[in-house]
């Protein structure tokens, strides 16, 4: 398997600090949000994260990455809990989700079967605030993706060229002849 959301674009609700979207794809699983490898929203309602893959790829299991350190104020590991997942088409249409999940101490990690749904980018969201991932990764089988948006074209030879073409052969034929 191959995780696409490595290669894919991220974006998020808003951001505090140094805390970009894109470190939660950026391969590092360490979870300490002052490592410089965890993304994370301001405080607001319904924070959400989302990775935009580079194109659409056939889904098996998803891995959510909580962060692994606490604050001043407690268990900051339970500020995901509980978090929803949706899957988008290119259309940008819901094709599945899950609901109520949660990364309950002392995991670090949530990981979610897919139903080998063909999907083009990827949703974390909470009802809370500061949304904060460690690491995002979307799994597919490296046979099954990307699929293209359409077929590919069979070119087809235009009469032009084709009719230059026979001129060509022509002319050498007579060459040759002389």
């Amino acid at each position: 398997p191959i995780n696409v959301a490595l290669t894919g674009t991220a974006t998020q609700s808003s951001t505090i600090g140094p805390n970009l979207a894109s470190l939660a794809i950026d391969g590092n699983t360490y979870g300490l949000i002052g490592g410089g490898s965890v993304s994370s929203t301001g405080a607001e309602l319904n924070a959400w994260w989302k990775v935009t893959f580079n194109g659409s790829y056939v889904l098996s299991s998803i891995n959510v990455f909580n962060r692994t350190d606490t604050d001043i104020g407690g268990d900051s590991g339970s500020l995901i809990n509980p978090f929803n997942v949706v899957l988008y088409d290119a259309s940008n249409a819901s094709v599945w989700q899950s609901a109520d999940n949660n990364i309950v101490r002392p995991a670090t990690i949530a990981t979610l079967s897919v139903p080998n749904v063909a999907a083009s980018s990827m949703e974390i969201q909470i009802a809370g605030s500061y949304l904060q991932l460690a690491e995002v990764q979307a799994w597919s089988d490296v046979a099954t993706g990307p699929i293209p948006s359409d077929p590919p074209q069979v070119p087809e030879i235009s009469i032009c060229a084709m009719m230059a073409g026979g001129l060509l052969l022509m002319g050498m034929m007579r060459w040759r002849a002389s």
